[in-house]
């Protein structure tokens, strides 16, 4: 699973987020995307520790890898 910090507003968070659905869906068979929008969840950023927008956390098994 992907997890992607991301905001509105912020015009990087939005040119990645098409680019990480291009990528998801052509070489990450399987592979989900979830997209965490940091003003409206802010407690999620908070528990990630989110500083900068977008970030990515890979988690495998449930387990953060990176």
């Amino acid at each position: 699973m992907i997890v992607e910090f991301t905001a509105s507003w912020h015009p990087s968070c939005q040119n990645m987020g098409h680019k990480v659905q291009e990528l998801a869906n052509g070489l990450l068979d399987g592979t989900k995307i979830v997209r965490v929008d940091v003003d409206q969840n802010p407690g999620a950023a908070e528990a990630a520790e989110i500083e900068e927008k977008p970030t990515f956390q890979f988690y495998k098994n449930g387990e953060k890898v990176c």
